[in-house]
């Protein structure tokens, strides 16, 4: 679809007209031209999701203290390795 838009502004059609060949709202055809003007490229940028929350240092410490305890709930085991008190300082 992208590269039908990207194909069909530069043949010399309108925003407009290509939105109504293709049953797509302008706005979707001007992201998708205006994108393809920056950067030459009609792909998405690499996401790489939500960023954790906890470290793999962190992550490695809660999964011994589990072993540990394995019946003590994710609160417990959160206070035991400190990572209460980082989050409440914005670490």
């Amino acid at each position: 679809m992208r590269l039908l838009i990207i194909s069909k502004i530069q043949d010399g059609d309108s925003q407009r007209k290509v939105s109504r060949d293709l049953n797509v709202c302008v706005s979707t055809v001007r992201k998708i031209w205006n994108k393809f003007q920056a950067t030459s490229s009609n792909n998405d940028k690499n996401m790489t999701g939500r960023p954790k929350k906890c470290l793999v240092r962190d992550q490695r410490q809660l999964h011994r203290q589990a072993q540990k305890q394995p019946f003590a709930s994710s609160h417990e085991l959160g206070i035991q390795s400190n990572l209460l008190s980082r989050d409440a300082k914005g670490l």
